[in-house]
């Protein structure tokens, strides 16, 4: 049984998969830190979409990672052994308390699963703390349904399909400030 797949088990509403992202996918996400200064990670995980954003990172970039689940966090600080990475236990609703001027907000948070409130919170500090044209990327599973309300925050977003995501096809929001 795999590590995210036991997570999900223990609390599904916080997991956001029950298998890893394929490499398709994470290199999509990953991209979008390259020739960026600062990017955040919103829900390492098991350390599979962080690993590959660390192959795009700039020399001297920085990679500030939150992740709430404990079991998660210990694992991410044991494997990810790079002095451009700070691995946070705590929830993406306190990005703001941690860092300001971001360039780069990628998020594999589980939004359908959480509730409205905590949603909001996350977006609304993901947005405060991007500078001007920082770019806010989110996945989620099945459907666009958080268009309209990155749509209301955001100047721009775009939504691509990344079909060939083992088990579902995953839709990416990249949402400019």
């Amino acid at each position: 049984m795999t590590e995210l797949f036991k997570e999900y088990i223990k609390n599904p509403n916080r997991t956001g998969n029950i298998v890893k992202s394929s490499l398709r996918l994470r290199k999509f996400l990953a991209k979008n830190a390259r020739k960026k200064k600062i990017v955040v990670e919103l829900g390492g995980g098991p350390g599979n979409v962080t690993s590959e954003i660390i192959k795009n990172l700039d020399k001297k970039a920085k990679l500030i990672v939150f992740e709430l689940n404990k079991e998660f966090y210990n694992n991410l600080k044991a494997k990810i052994k790079d002095n451009r990475v700070k691995i946070v236990n705590d929830s993406a609703i306190n990005v703001s308390k941690h860092i300001k001027n971001v360039d780069c907000i990628i998020s594999t948070l589980p939004l359908l699963s959480l509730q409205k409130k905590e949603v909001d919170k996350i977006i609304e500090n993901s947005h405060k703390v991007l500078r001007k044209n920082g770019i806010f990327v989110q996945i989620q599973y099945f459907y666009p349904a958080s268009y309209k309300h990155l749509k209301s925050i955001y100047s721009k977003v775009k939504v691509k399909l990344v079909v060939l995501n083992f088990p579902f096809p995953t839709f990416v929001y990249l949402c400019r400030k």
